[in-house]
Parts: structure tokens; C-alpha cells; sequence
């Protein structure tokens, strides 16, 4: 009689065991060990043959759960307790690009993360977080490996710089290639009246060259304000006459000032030793840079140009002078200086061509000579007065000359503030000129030509300054006087009326 062999077969059991090995293997391999040494206990426990081969089947079936369900979790990394925080996929580089990957419970641990390869990004790991940072503009394929296998999906993150963006929509431009050394400068010449103020941009970088009168010190402020100044890097006094110097004392008040530069004399005026107080207690000193020294202001640079020394009884020629430059275009200031400034300018052998000239003295007939013009050939000027101005600026001969070399005018008497902005190349405005070459007196008939020539001499050049009244200043004090013993002054000074209450002198009222 034969004996009954017992259910499930050797040769089934055979498969049933290898296949049960098999994903026995294949769930330690994914890390699910837990149910996986739980199914080989299961099957081991028990010695009956008939309960093994069930066992078997019972033991197999946990196993191939165990794995599926860890396959799946590979896709979602939070059902594995990490939280991973994509945020928005595309950046530009002025962003704070940051991924971060949080592990969740805190026992769980981010073993790497994986980047396809791009210089673009970082990887920095610390403290259980992960943080990629973009430097440049690119592409990443981006994935995180947590717990030996458990990864999340790939996530794509693009990086594009600032200048691929449209103005309008805020969408990339991705095959328009970026300069990202591109020059960028923006030049404001202020409109504050008879006087001058001009704000330079560059790069989040500012410079504040003269602010104008005591009566437009407060709109100059509230004007940087609105450009969003909250430093001014560079503030410049070209020298130390009311319609240049006062609305600097305010921007010192109301901004962090980094550098102050100015011309190297001292000016006898309550007016300049309030600068040089305001100076003093913001910790800062007055710069007395020499001709030829450069800065840098952003993406852009300046040339001191002038004074090259100094002449204790003319302010105006001792004037900073400086020149902007941004890639190929030029920008020249000058404040006051005249044409014996303008000569020493001239012969210092600093390239002067420019393409916009702001004219020194509000286009006074002192200024703006021929010889100058030739040497700086600018395709723009600017000319900074105030309407109606007691001084009959801008001069008929200056206006003469601009319009004989066919250089395009500003006037901020005629449009009020102007605003050049270039980008290294090009040169754009917020207004056309308005080419008014009509001088700011209509009594102003103009003279004859000058010439460049030094042989020849021309007819002195009787401007409605030089004619106009003489007054006495003291040594100390803040009024100007008709006669020089009024108020019982020593050693006064004579000027002209313009000039005195230029450097912030009232009119006497004993005398006037």
C-alpha cells in the first residue's frame, strides 16, 4: 500500500519557496524588512508540512504587499515623512532662490539630494534641510533621495535672469542672450529754478551733484524720495553758492551719505558753514579730490575734472567738474566754472568729448566757450535757469553757439525736470528738445562772434551781470550792504548784487 504524499507537492512547494525567497529579497532590498522578517517567522513558526505550504502562500502574499506598497511610496515622499516644499519653478536670478526639504517626523533623515549636472546651483545641507541656490541663469532637473531609496519626482526649475523679462508682462525672453556687465545709467537734471541739481543712477548706485536754492531744498529731498534714494553714495558740491549749495544740507539731513566731495576753499557765507557743520556731524569729511581721479558708481564711472587750483576770489572757477561715463556715452557737469576753468580743462589732456554737457553757469555768456565746445562736440545740452531769471540766463552768444553747431537743446525753464537714461550705446529722454535758443532776457542783443583764434580779440562781452549793481559785504555777517560804512563794516567786500545774494546774503535793511 502506498503512502499518500502530502499536499502541496515537492515540486510546488519548490516554486512556492523560491518565489517566496525571491520577494523575501526584493522587500529587504526596498527597505521593507519589517513585514518581510515578519512573513519568515510566520513560515518558520510552525513544523507541520501541510500548515507550511499555506504558511508559504499566507508569507508570500505579505511579502509582494510589503513591496508594492514601498514602490508606490517612492513616488510620494511625504507618505515616507518628508515634506517637501517646491514652491514656484521659475526664478530670476535677483530672486532668493530656495527649495527647501523638511524631514517629517524628525527622525527621519534626508541622506542626499541630486541635481542633474549645471553649475548653476548649490547644494547645501544642514541640520536635516536641504537648500539648492541658483547663481546664474539655467535649467536644473531636480530630485531628493531620502532613507537609502525613497525619492521624489523629477521637478524641472528654471532660472533667467532679470533682463529676460518683458517689461510689460513679466514673461522671459529665452533665446534673447543677456549681457550681464551691460552699462545702465539714469541722469535727472533736477528743475529747481535759477540753480542746479542733477541726480545720477547707476545700478542702485546714486549720486547727487548740487541741489539748488534754499527754496528748493525741500522738493529736491521729496524728490530723491520718490527715485527711491535712500543712500546717496556720492554728494557733490561744485561749489558754494546758494543755488548750488543749499539743498545739499537737506539731502544730508535726509540720507544716509556715504562720500561728500567738494572744492577745496572756504566760502564767507553762513550758508557754508552750516554744510560744513551738517558734514561734521554725520561723521563724514569734504573731499578734495585731485584732477583726473575716477570713481566708480555702479556700472558707470566719473572723471574729476576740474578745479585744477584754486581762486580765492572767484567761486565760480573753482568749481568740480566731473564727467560721467557709461560705456560709450559721455555726461559733462560743471557747475559754474567759466572759460578760464574751462582752458585748464582743456589742457589737462582728459579726453572731454561727451554727448550731453550741462552748461556751466546756467548758459552765462562767461561760460561755454567756443574752444570748449570744440573740444567736448556734445550732441546734447542742457541748460538748468529758472523763467524769467533777474540775470537774463540763458546769454544770447552761448545760445548762438549751440544752435551754429546744431547741438540739440534742453531748458528746464522751458520743460521743467529732464531725464536722460543710457545703456552704454544709446541715450534716451523723456522729452524731445525743445531747441529754444532764445536768450532769457529779450533786451539781450548778443555781441559779436568769438573767435578761437588768439591772435584776434574781440569786444569785451558787457553781460547784464557785469552791469548790473554793485554791493558791499563784511567779513562776518549774512547782509549785504550799499555803501561800505553801513553798520560800521571792516575790511568789506565789494560784489555784484547776484553774486551776493548767491552766497546767501540779504539786503541790509538799514541801506535798502
Amino acid at each position: 500500500m502506498s503512502k499518500k504524499k502530502p499536499n502541496g507537492g515537492s515540486g510546488c512547494g519548490t516554486v512556492l519557496l523560491f518565489a517566496f525567497l525571491l520577494c523575501i529579497a526584493i522587500a529587504i532590498y526596498s527597505y521593507a524588512w519589517i513585514p518581510a522578517i515578519g512573513a519568515i517567522i510566520f513560515f518558520f513558526v510552525k513544523k507541520d508540512r501541510t500548515d507550511r505550504t499555506r504558511n508559504l502562500i499566507i508569507s508570500s502574499v505579505v511579502a509582494i504587499t510589503s513591496l508594492f506598497v514601498f514602490i508606490g511610496m517612492k513616488a510620494t515622499p511625504e507618505l515616507s515623512g518628508i515634506n517637501v516644499e517646491w514652491g514656484k519653478t521659475e526664478f530670476t536670478v535677483s530672486d532668493k532662490v530656495e527649495i527647501k526639504v523638511t524631514p517629517i517626523p524628525s527622525d527621519a533623515k534626508i541622506k542626499s539630494l541630486e541635481m542633474s549636472e549645471n553649475p548653476i546651483a548649490q547644494l547645501e545641507y544642514k541640520d536635516g534641510k536641504a537648500i539648492i541656490s541658483f547663481e546664474s541663469e539655467g535649467e536644473a532637473s531636480v530630485f531628493f533621495t531620502a532613507n537609502g531609496n525613497v525619492q521624489s519626482g523629477m521637478e524641472d526649475i528654471k532660472v533667467v535672469s532679470q533682463a529676460q523679462l518683458d517689461d510689460n508682462t513679466g514673461e522671459s525672453d529665452e533665446n534673447q542672450p543677456v549681457n550681464t556687465n551691460a552699462h545702465k545709467v539714469k541722469v535727472h537734471f533736477i528743475d529747481v529754478g535759477q540753480g542746479l541739481s542733477v541726480l545720477v543712477q547707476s545700478d542702485g548706485k546714486n549720486l547727487i551733484y548740487d541741489g539748488g536754492d534754499r527754496s528748493t531744498s525741500s522738493f529736491v529731498v521729496s524728490y530723491l524720495k520718490e527715485q527711491n534714494v535712500e543712500t546717496i553714495d556720492y554728494l557733490i558740491s561744485s561749489h558754494y553758492d546758494d543755488d548750488h549749495l543749499s539743498g545739499l544740507i537737506g539731502c544730508l539731513n535726509a540720507f544716509n551719505v556715504e562720500n561728500v566731495i567738494g572744492s577745496d576753499y572756504i566760502h564767507d557765507s553762513n550758508l557754508y558753514q552750516s554744510f560744513i557743520d551738517t558734514v561734521s556731524s554725520k561723521n563724514l569729511e569734504v573731499q578734495h579730490p585731485s584732477v583726473g581721479d575716477v570713481f566708480e558708481l555702479g556700472s558707470t564711472e566719473f572723471t574729476i575734472l576740474s578745479p585744477k587750483e584754486i581762486n580765492q576770489s572767484e567761486s565760480n572757477d573753482n568749481s568740480v567738474a566731473i564727467k560721467i561715463t557709461c560705456g560709450e556715452n559721455g555726461f559733462i557737469l560743471t557747475g559754474d566754472a567759466e572759460s578760464g576753468s574751462e582752458a585748464d580743462m582743456i589742457a589737462s589732456g582728459i579726453n572731454l568729448s561727451c554727448d550731453v554737457l550741462c552748461l556751466g553757469h546756467h548758459g552765462s555768456a562767461s561760460s561755454t566757450s567756443w574752444d570748449f565746445l570744440q573740444k567736448t562736440v556734445p550732441e546734447f545740452a542742457v541748460i538748468s535757469c529758472g523763467a524769467d531769471n533777474q540775470y537774463g540766463h540763458p546769454d544770447k552768444d552761448t545760445l548762438d553757439k549751440l544752435s551754429s553747431m546744431n547741438i540739440s537743446l534742453y531748458r528746464t525753464d522751458k520743460q521743467g525736470t529732464i531725464i536722460a537714461e543710457s545703456d552704454g550705446e544709446n541715450i534716451s529722454w523723456n522729452t524731445e528738445p525743445c531747441n529754444d535758443y532764445s536768450p532769457g532776457s529779450i533786451e539781450d542783443a548778443g555781441t559779436e562772434v568769438q573767435t578761437t583764434d588768439s591772435a584776434q580779440t574781440s569786444e569785451p562781452n558787457q553781460t547784464q551781470e557785469q552791469q548790473e549793481r554793485m554791493v558791499w559785504i563784511p567779513q562776518s555777517g549774512s547782509k549785504y550792504h550799499s555803501n561800505s560804512s553801513c553798520s560800521g563794516m571792516k575790511n568789506p567786500t565789494q560784489v555784484t548784487q547776484s553774486e551776493a545774494e548767491a552766497m546767501g546774503y540779504e539786503p541790509c535793511k538799514r541801506c535798502h
